[in-house]
């Protein structure tokens, strides 16, 4: 992931992601990070406009919490 100026919003690295064996799943407009042990997905994201996935934010509190 590099660093943007001025970019309103983080970035997340999918390669990252799989390194630290989740599983990364793209589907139809909808992007499932799960992890595998438990099948459990952690973080979902919907595909934007743009073609962009955005995380919802309480997605994103909810496995910071996990």
């Amino acid at each position: 992931v590099l660093y943007v100026p001025g970019l309103s919003h983080e970035l997340i690295s999918v390669k990252r992601l799989t390194q630290s064996k989740l599983t990364v799943l793209f589907q139809d407009d909808d992007c499932l990070v799960i992890e595998p042990r438990h099948s459990t997905v952690i973080l979902r994201a919907t595909s934007t406009v743009y073609n962009l996935y955005v995380l919802d934010s309480t997605e994103v509190k909810a496995a910071e919490h996990a």
